[in-house]
């Protein structure tokens, strides 16, 4: 019997161990599922409101109505984007990979601390550092100056092509 439960002991400490070297890797499934449950309301509404229901993965992923904003827009003007991207311990809200474009959207209740904005300093000099251009709007210019973000964002765009 105590064979059996050394073992098991063994499994468990291994498990866990795994899975303190990969940190993040529980926030990011916890993130898919929320995505997943968000993708399962939309098709529901859709249902309920007898339109076509639209399976978009990305557009679930989304974790506030101002990167919604601003990810519908860039969707329909013809844009390929991908939503919460893995940067090494850190994840792109909006990101246009095609030419290495990072966009943040920061809502006033996340990103207003002080120790909040040393952690987006920190974020933006690592996607830098890895090669990354990074755009930063706050959730005020988005609800109410979405035309001058995204002309912001079409001129990083020219400069990076």
């Amino acid at each position: 019997m105590t064979t059996r439960t050394g073992k098991f002991h063994l499994f468990l400490k291994k498990m866990i161990t795994k899975r303190r070297k990969k940190r993040y890797q529980g926030i990011k499934q916890l993130s898919e599922f929320r995505a997943l449950i968000r993708m399962m309301v939309i098709a529901l509404e859709c249902w309920i409101m007898r339109e076509k229901i639209i399976w978009d993965y990305q557009y679930a992923k989304t974790q506030s109505p101002i990167e919604r904003k601003l990810y519908n827009l860039l969707k329909e003007k013809g844009y390929r984007v991908k939503t919460q991207v893995p940067c090494g311990k850190f994840f792109i809200d909006i990101a246009i990979p095609r030419y290495k474009l990072a966009i943040e959207c920061d809502g006033k209740a996340y990103h207003s601390s002080p120790d909040q904005k040393r952690h987006d300093d920190r974020k933006n000099r690592y996607l830098r550092k890895n090669g990354w251009s990074v755009l930063r709007f706050s959730g005020s210019d988005i609800n109410s100056k979405l035309g001058s973000v995204f002309k912001r964002i079409e001129s990083k765009i020219r400069k990076a092509a």
